[in-house]
């Protein structure tokens, strides 16, 4: 016997409020043009120079960069007043639950193209930030019209993205910088399934995060937030947490918990902490652009390649952009510092502190300059 089941009339309420949202959304690319999310919506594109308030853009992946970083600052509200000190023009910060004695930040860098266009949004929030959150734990090669990039959804939760290039430009690759499992199940999004998977994505977004999506353009502000203003175009969300739990009343509680809190008098000593961690994060983040490039790359494991058969021991390796420098331990350090200075791949090479005499041989610590014209042994 046929279903003849209708929708009830939640069911259909729900589906409404959910449609009246992704028509308020608008995706914006890394051309500054704006695409109205909901599939199948009548609106055309508009023209880049189009004047008009939207209340909900989604920054396509390709128009941003973005980093994670930790605070042990307990209140969200005092960690707010932190990020905003430090805020920078075309910046946003976007605050995780606390968790395991620590608050995960993410922020976003959106790039120059769009400093016209993000003043136009009331709500701005990253592409993957939307379309991670409601992702299972898999690895997603996301093909839009712009740039491929790739994202790996963790099981805790996080995730990392990374955007295609030349030596990044298949899914083991991938997988294999952002240390995901060979065997871990692969998706693959094109630019309508991307559509849908957002719209899907942006009705379950928590509602700390819609709070956050407010944030004056990426500039330092220090108005309040436009609830009465927004209140009108984001109503139907409302009533969807609303009817399907009582997540609003956790909301509110936790809110006027958070207003309570005063900020940590330890504010200044985390601003130091955090300040050495960013440059911490600037020296890897140098190490591994400069890996990135293939002749580089060659280089480098030439040199840690040539180490190894002068059985040296490595404890570290750093490169800042312009020299390699190497530490460990050798049965011969003189004469390691000779083999190395030999390679085509080296274009200098000379000790950067005084050899030390231990049980496992010569402590040595080398800085290498690298060929520039990319000579390898």
């Amino acid at each position: 016997m046929p279903n003849t089941k209708q929708p009830s009339t939640l069911s259909r309420l729900l589906a409404r409020s959910k449609q009246r949202l992704t028509g308020l959304a608008w995706r914006l690319n890394a051309q500054g043009e704006w695409h109205p999310l909901q599939t199948g919506s009548p609106k055309a594109p508009l023209a880049k120079g189009e004047k008009k308030r939207y209340l909900v853009a989604l920054v396509s992946r390709d128009s941003y960069q973005e980093s994670w970083s930790s605070y042990t600052i307990r209140s969200a509200r005092a960690l707010k007043k932190v990020l905003e000190l430090k805020r920078q023009a075309r910046e946003f910060f976007y605050i995780g639950p606390w968790q395991n004695g620590k608050r995960e930040v993410l922020t976003i860098r959106v790039s120059e193209a769009l400093k016209d266009e993000l003043p136009k949004a009331q709500l701005i929030f990253p592409e993957t930030l939307v379309l991670a959150n409601a992702a299972e734990h898999a690895f997603y090669h996301v093909q839009p019209k712009g740039q491929d990039y790739f994202l790996h959804k963790k099981p805790d939760g996080s995730w990392q993205a990374l955007l295609s290039s030349k030596l990044i430009n298949s899914a083991e690759k991938a997988k294999l910088a952002l240390g995901s499992a060979a065997d871990l199940t692969e998706h693959s999004l094109n630019e309508p399934q991307l559509r849908e998977a957002l719209a899907e994505a942006l009705v379950k977004l928590p509602p700390h995060f819609w709070s956050q999506g407010w944030q004056g353009g990426g500039q330092a502000s220090q108005s309040t937030f436009p609830w009465q203003k927004l209140a009108i175009g984001v109503a139907s969300i409302g009533v969807v947490y609303l009817l399907i739990s009582s997540l609003y009343l956790y909301g509110t509680s936790v809110w006027s918990q958070q207003r309570l809190e005063e900020i940590s008098p330890k504010v200044t000593n985390v601003l130091t902490q955090q300040q050495k961690l960013q440059q911490a994060q600037q020296q890897l983040d140098s190490l591994h652009t400069n890996l990135m490039k293939a002749d580089l790359l060659n280089q480098y494991w030439t040199v840690i390649a040539t180490t190894e058969q002068a059985k040296a021991t490595l404890d570290y390796s750093n490169y800042n952009g312009e020299k390699l420098t190497v530490g460990g331990q050798s049965p011969d350090a003189l004469e390691l510092l000779r083999t190395l200075h030999a390679l085509p791949a080296v274009s200098s090479a000379e000790f950067a502190s005084p050899l030390r005499n231990g049980r496992g041989g010569q402590t040595f610590r080398i800085d290498i300059m690298l060929n520039p014209t990319g000579g390898s042994a």
